[in-house]
């Protein structure tokens, strides 16, 4: 079975399709048109055995032209047939097809910020969930996968800075506290990547605690000194004493003249 692009047409076809063949094989085999429903369709051709056998002839285009070259076949040559069909959206599995079709896409797919939806279908289609965030096609444009990650971890409060876009340190360490809140997963590379988009999306939310400001060790106190201030009182000094009184002047002898008195 070959692939081309997107698969939305299958052609079935057994025996040869080619006009280089059927010329090999002198058949007139006209070459079948398919007009794809859009571009990026993907036409996928297979065979059915069959039990004919015989030489086919292959052609080889060569500069000078056509050359024929025989070759044996085993038993199973397919017979000439075709069948056409489209694949309709979410049928990969059942045709093996490896990636997501378009119309699968367009069908199950939401907006990346759309919170509601995205939980809803975590829950009920985890597989499909999963395949739709790590085929990419939720990826933001290359010039918003910054901001977009930038909200998606502000969200959940591991990011506590502006929206910007500019993946500075605060964005950096902002990867490392959402992982360290997840017990089984690690990521070593903070830097913006779309592989770092999908893998918050798939693991979910988280909830980042607010660092707490350590608290400033009280101030160790000083070793005080206690001065003692002894007073010593000093001896009141004593109250001036009063001046003795003077002697009082003894009264002067009187001097009598005449008379009967002494003379002393």
């Amino acid at each position: 079975m070959t692939r081309f692009c997107r698969n939305v047409v299958i052609a079935l076809m057994t025996g040869v399709f080619s006009p280089v063949f059927g010329f090999a094989q002198g058949l007139d085999i006209q070459p079948i048109g398919i007009e794809l429903a859009s571009e990026g369709d993907e036409l996928v051709l297979a065979a059915l055995p069959s039990a004919t056998t015989g030489p086919v002839f292959s052609g080889l285009i060569e500069s000078a032209g056509v050359v024929q070259a025989a070759v044996r076949t085993p038993g199973t040559l397919p017979k000439p047939s075709i069948i056409l069909g489209v694949i309709g959206a979410g049928q990969e599995e059942e045709f093996g097809i490896e990636r997501l079709l378009p119309a699968t896409v367009e069908e199950v797919a939401f907006s990346v910020d759309d919170l509601a939806a995205r939980e809803a279908m975590r829950a009920e289609n985890p597989d499909l969930f999963r395949r739709l965030i790590e085929e990419g096609h939720l990826d933001p444009e290359a010039d918003q996968l910054n901001r977009a990650l930038q909200i998606e971890l502000a969200r959940m409060n591991c990011y506590r800075s502006g929206i910007d876009g500019a993946w500075g340190p605060g964005s950096r360490r902002s990867v490392g506290e959402y992982f360290q809140q997840l017990a089984s997963v690690t990521w070593d590379d903070p830097q913006p990547s779309n592989s770092l988009f999908r893998a918050i999306i798939i693991n979910g939310d988280v909830a980042c605690p607010t660092p707490v400001a350590a608290a400033r060790p009280a101030p160790t106190p000083r070793a005080t000194t206690t001065q003692r201030t002894t007073t010593t009182r000093r001896a009141p000094v004593p109250a001036p004493r009063a001046a003795a009184p003077a002697p009082a002047a003894k009264p002067k002898p009187k001097l009598s003249i005449g008379g009967s008195g002494v003379f002393r």
